[in-house]
């Protein structure tokens, strides 16, 4: 456990995560070095060396003299050779991810970058080979477009997602529920997939000749949270194949060091820093919490308890990403992960039987009920909107990430969840305000009023789901009037008026790396307070 947590503070110092640097710090101080001896000591610092070495081993990489195809943009795409990333120019149309290519390129350094590009290949001219995983990655994207084909293009596009990991386009309606209950993750295979696939395997009594089928099963779908899987379930296989108790936080510590150090890159990725400490939230406080949910049913309390665990570690990240997120995840967890699971499970069987015409005459009306069925459940669960506004958690979070950890410290669980629960009730757009948030350098204006957040964008093109500020926007705050219109400058920010009043804001935003509020206005019973 201990390397884990020196990883993520590595992770967390290169990255520049504050909130997150707190928590590792908070954790790390909770492991008692007196009763296991100074030796441990020995792990931070063989952690330190490793970091080290790989970030050296990996950016001392020789010009390749060929390149593997992975994803493809327009006029370019990524290539790689030896396990490291290089930017690929001048290819043409009809390349595939996998494809091997050769031949005359210019070579150009690059410097460090977060994206893990070594250099860049701009080739004149070059030739085409395969081999087996070539082919593999061929038959997973062929697989995927005969899925659309056979089931249709939305199911056929959701079931290739949930089983091969080959992602396109799905319906906005689906994608925009999925979105709004917080189970996009289901969409990535990962360790949710893993476990549904280790299950079926047990139940058929193929445990012995489970393991070499999801390293399969791993290799095809070729992802980080799929490999993060993969050697989780491997290094479940060794312990037992040795006769030790595999301990799943030294096993997640153990894939977090293989993956960071043959790919050190991706400590700047927050997807795979997310799905570590969802995991180790899950780890350290899903039992403990699932024992606070007794007196619920179990089909309740259990998707409950590990959604609380993973989201108790991974607020910093959320608070990063976005501006805020829907209280309909806990509705998702509890009542869409369940219905996933059959389609999941579902999608599987249609994959293996689709090549059989019968058999597929047979599920496509069965499929189409249970798409159906998730579709219109997860509707209904978002019609619960209320936002939980991370924004405001992040300048209460340190406080809170304090007591927080006291009243884990002290095996104070009640305490402990209901820090959380208020942690929640801040969040929730409750109050009536207007707070003007920087958004990695782009000023939005975030209004919540009716347990709803609008937010109001001032750049050219909006994000899905905000409102561009073309002209003066109105609403009613707290009894008064309140008028939200553009500034009088070519940079400078929206202008905030209560009746006729014009509100201290700040005349220019700096650029932020993250979200941040810079001016925070509540409304209650007609007066307006500034918080920040």
């Amino acid at each position: 456990m201990a390397a884990l947590i020196e990883c993520l503070m590595i992770q967390s110092v290169c990255a520049g995560i504050a909130p997150y640097a707190i928590l590792v710090c908070m954790v790390s101080a909770s492991i008692p070095l007196k009763a296991y001896d100074k030796r441990m000591l020995v792990i931070p610092a063989a952690a330190a060396a490793a970091a080290f070495l790989s970030v050296n081993l990996y950016y001392s990489a020789s010009i390749p003299d060929s390149i593997r195809i992975g994803r493809i943009y327009t006029y370019r795409a990524e290539g790689i050779s030896a396990g490291r990333k290089y930017l690929v120019e001048g290819i043409e149309e009809g390349l595939k991810e996998g494809d091997i290519i050769s031949g005359v390129f210019v070579y150009e350094d690059m410097p460090f970058n977060k994206d893990g590009y070594i250099g860049k290949l701009v080739f004149s001219d070059y030739r085409v080979s395969l081999d087996l995983i070539s082919r593999l990655k061929r038959f997973k994207a062929e697989l995927g477009e005969d899925l659309k084909e056979w089931y249709g293009y939305d199911n056929g596009s959701l079931m290739g997602s949930l089983v091969l990991g080959y992602r396109t386009d799905l319906s906005p309606d689906r994608m925009a529920t999925m979105e709004s209950l917080g189970i996009l993750h289901i969409l990535s295979i990962s360790g949710f997939h893993i476990a549904l696939i280790e299950q079926l395997l047990e139940k058929l009594r193929l445990r012995r000749s489970g393991f070499a089928a999801i390293l399969l099963y791993g290799a095809v779908v070729d992802s980080v949270p799929s490999y993060r899987a993969v050697l989780m379930s491997a290094y479940k296989a060794l312990g037992r194949a040795t006769g030790r108790d595999p301990d799943p936080i030294t096993g997640l510590a153990a894939s977090f060091m293989i993956q960071a150090s043959l790919k050190p890159y991706l400590v700047f990725s927050y997807g795979f820093a997310l799905t570590y400490v969802s995991s180790l939230g899950m780890m350290l406080l899903g039992r403990r919490i699932g024992r606070r949910t007794w007196w619920m049913p179990q089909s309740v309390g259990s998707p409950l308890a590990g959604t609380t665990a993973a989201l108790a570690l991974s607020f910093p990240f959320m608070v990063s990403m976005t501006g805020g997120m829907s209280a309909g995840v806990f509705a998702g967890n509890m009542a869409m992960v369940p219905i996933y699971t059959g389609v999941t499970y579902l999608s599987l069987a249609s994959v293996l039987l689709g090549p059989i015409p019968p058999a597929r005459i047979i599920l496509e009306p069965v499929i189409a009920s249970i798409m159906q069925l998730a579709l219109r459940a997860g509707e209904a669960a978002s019609a619960f909107s209320a936002d939980l506004g991370l924004l405001r958690v992040v300048m209460y979070y340190p406080a809170f990430l304090a007591a927080s950890w006291i009243s884990f410290r002290r095996r104070k669980f009640g305490i402990l969840l209901a820090f959380f629960l208020c942690g929640l009730l801040i969040s929730m757009p409750i109050i009536e305000r207007v707070e003007i948030v920087n958004d990695w350098g782009n000023c939005k204006v975030v209004v919540s009023s009716g347990f709803r957040t609008i937010v109001i964008s001032n750049e050219r093109i909006p994000e899905s789901g905000e409102i561009l500020l073309e002209k003066p926007i109105f609403f009613t705050l707290g009894g008064r009037r309140v008028e939200i219109s553009k500034g009088t400058g070519w940079n400078s920010l929206p202008q905030v008026h209560v009746e006729g009043k014009r509100l201290k804001i700040p005349s220019e935003m700096s650029y932020y790396n993250g979200m941040a509020v810079e001016a925070d206005f509540i409304f209650i019973f007609g007066k307006v307070y500034r918080l920040k």
